[in-house]
């Protein structure tokens, strides 16, 4: 995806622009890529993504770490 280019070429901004383009089976790992861990994690938990929420989870900063954690274990219930 065009996504992937523009990402690998360091230009987030072009890259963010064609995120909505990009299927939602791969648009968790393109917005954890991007640093946009809000935007995965929540995405994630909407589709119930378990695996997705602990991909956030292992590429997301200390500080989010905790917030993601706690999506895992509402959806774990």
């Amino acid at each position: 995806p065009f996504v992937e280019v523009c990402w690998k070429h360091g230009n987030r901004y072009e890259a963010q622009k064609y995120l909505p383009k990009v299927k939602d089976d791969v648009k968790i790992e393109y917005l954890t890529k991007l640093g946009m861990y809000d935007e995965a994690a929540q995405m994630a938990f909407e589709q119930k993504d378990l695996e997705g929420l602990k991909y956030v989870e292992s590429k997301c900063d200390p500080s989010f770490a905790e917030k993601v954690a706690s999506l895992i274990r509402q959806l774990s219930k």
